[in-house]
């Protein structure tokens, strides 16, 4: 006795869906400015960021100390506008010191609330350390940019199935 497989459809992730579908995404609550941003020709970069958990950036100094090169990075790129994406259970704060101290003045915070696949469609390009972000940016057709010192093991699958640079 076998299954009928004309009963079984393959499906996904169902959020995914809107990753590559033409709609079903409303992206009007993704960074206001982007509008205006890319009218300037710019370039939209959401950076989805993580908090320190399980130890998987070594320490929290390690993770600022990485948060502070990425918001230091982003103000050398001409045109760049980062949008920032915090995980939910992250203190927007830190992010918040490192901005003032470095002086970026292209950083658009947005809701921690807003539909990560909002703004994944919205962005040009998506930025994280090894968030599972990476994998939506992929199915979205967006390209990935990996930041970190080369040790984490999710980042290097990432890279070895061209997947991401970093």
């Amino acid at each position: 006795m076998g299954l009928n497989t004309e009963k079984f459809s393959v499906t996904g992730q169902p959020r995914f869906d809107v990753l590559v579908s033409g709609g079903g995404s409303d992206t009007s609550s993704v960074n206001t400015d982007k509008t205006s941003a890319v009218a300037e020709n710019k370039v939209d970069i959401l950076f989805a960021s993580q908090p320190n958990v399980a130890g998987c950036f070594g320490s929290e100094a390690a993770r600022v100390k990485m948060l502070e090169e990425i918001y230091r990075a982003a103000k050398r790129i001409d045109g760049a506008v980062v949008t920032l994406r915090p995980h939910p259970d992250e203190d927007v704060q830190v992010h918040r010191k490192i901005i003032e101290k470095t002086g970026v003045a292209v950083v658009v915070d947005m809701p921690g609330s807003t539909a990560v696949e909002e703004a994944i469609k919205a962005c040009d390009a998506l930025l994280t350390f090894h968030s599972t972000t990476a994998l939506e940016a992929l199915i979205a057709d967006k390209p990935v940019i990996l930041y970190g010192d080369g040790s984490n093991p999710i980042a290097a699958i990432y890279r070895e199935r061209s997947g991401a640079i970093g």
